[in-house]
């Protein structure tokens, strides 16, 4: 009973500390939002307007008067900006609220350093991982049923976050077990394959390189920002 009441004592936030986790979480997702969208504008924001270019073209080609007639219901960049600004803080706040409970679970001492490490750690599982298998495509690009590529992203991300905890939170003798195990639960969704077939759609393969590229290269700042930020200001203190 003793050893389950420390456990608890050792695992359990006190209500001062908790508000502070996720205070740090909400500043550090905001700035790696506000990061996010101005890596964005610049370099994936003309990609995707060149895409719906081609995209809008193709069925214009076969029924020009419906094209005219959407072209109206398309919102103005204005409106678009803000929720490209919206929706990229809401899912930077997220992230780092996850990585702040990872830390937290993993109790060990933090400083701006070892966030650093945290980041990639999670651009690893929720963006590089899963773009083996589902890379990023622009609009107008078919890749299969939404619901299978979802489930398998979700598998993905949760394996590779898994198999990095093995690896490099693991000590003592069995590191090494834990090693070659968190190695195969990595490779395991790959060998399995993402669902669906080759891309589709009217955007030409050299534009789909290209964004896939500038996706995952405007993503990695982010997350840096994001886990330096959260281990910085964590570091005076220990986590429990």
């Amino acid at each position: 009973m003793s050893a389950g009441r420390s456990a608890a004592r050792t695992t359990a936030l006190p209500p001062r500390r908790l508000s502070g986790l996720l205070n740090t979480a909400l500043i550090a997702g905001l700035i790696a939002g506000l990061l996010a969208t101005a890596l964005q504008a610049s370099l994936v924001w003309p990609l995707i307007a060149q895409a719906e270019t081609f995209e809008d073209a193709a069925p214009a080609a076969g029924a020009g008067h419906d094209h005219a007639t959407t072209a109206h219901d398309e919102p103005s960049p204005l409106l678009r900006a803000a929720l490209g600004v919206l929706t990229n803080v809401a899912i930077a706040v997220g992230y780092a609220l996850l990585i702040a409970a990872a830390m937290v679970l993993a109790g060990r001492r933090l400083d701006w350093r070892v966030g650093l490490v945290w980041g990639i750690a999670a651009y690893v599982s929720v963006v590089l991982a899963p773009a083996i298998g589902l890379p990023p495509v622009p609009p107008g690009v078919e890749t299969g049923a939404l619901a299978g590529r979802q489930l398998w992203w979700i598998a993905t991300a949760l394996c590779t976050a898994g198999a990095l905890a093995m690896m490099l939170l693991s000590r003592g003798k069995a590191r090494l077990l834990w090693a070659a195990l968190g190695l195969a639960l990595i490779v395991l969704p790959q060998l399995i394959g993402a669902p669906g077939g080759p891309p589709q759609g009217a955007t030409p393969a050299e534009l789909r390189r290209h964004f896939a590229w500038m996706v995952l290269l405007t993503t990695l700042p982010p997350f840096l920002a994001s886990g330096a930020l959260l281990g910085g200001l964590l570091a005076p203190r220990r986590v429990p």
